[in-house]
């Protein structure tokens, strides 16, 4: 029996399993019903509903309507300096903001959709490295089977006369 120290691993099932030499790198072992189960959890991951599209189309509706109304504020008389400038801006702002939404919404999409992509290769990657070709298992061997000698039949009971 070889010595008991860190070297060496006793183990006693039917079944192939991935050691790495412990001064080369440590492992975490796994369950495969684990390993599957977060497959499909990230196979089932979607993208978290975003507000941002709800606040860049109110930011679109107040630009489209605040520009829509600097047309007859151009030909309105007797209208105070401040009115004129303030729709501008408005119809400048809110639009500049609705596009900042925009972009940022389209960039989230793309982001979180690629690092799915790049978890899930990651995972194909791990379980290649695992994929070992299952060798037949030596059948366990079991003790032969011995039949039983027949019982002895029992003495009938007595039986009580009346």
């Amino acid at each position: 029996m070889p010595p008991d120290d860190q070297t060496s691993v006793n183990w006693n099932r039917a079944e192939s399993i991935s050691v790495p030499a412990p001064d080369r790198e440590g492992r975490l072992a796994v369950r495969r019903a684990d390993w599957d189960r977060i497959k499909r959890s990230l196979a089932n991951c979607t993208r978290k509903p975003s507000l941002l599209p709800v606040w860049y189309s109110i930011l679109f509706g107040v630009s489209g309507s605040a520009g829509l109304t600097i047309v007859p504020l151009l030909v309105t008389k007797d209208l105070p300096a401040w009115v004129l400038p303030a729709y501008i801006i408005a119809t400048l702002a809110s639009g500049l903001m609705a596009w900042i939404l925009v972009r940022l919404d389209k960039e989230r999409e793309t982001t979180s959709g690629s690092e799915i992509a790049l978890i899930q290769s990651d995972m194909k990657d791990v379980e290649s490295a695992f994929q070992v070709s299952n060798p037949p298992t030596p059948p366990i061997p079991q003790a032969p089977i011995v039949a039983a000698a027949p019982a002895p039949a029992a003495a009938a009971p007595p039986q009580a006369t009346v």
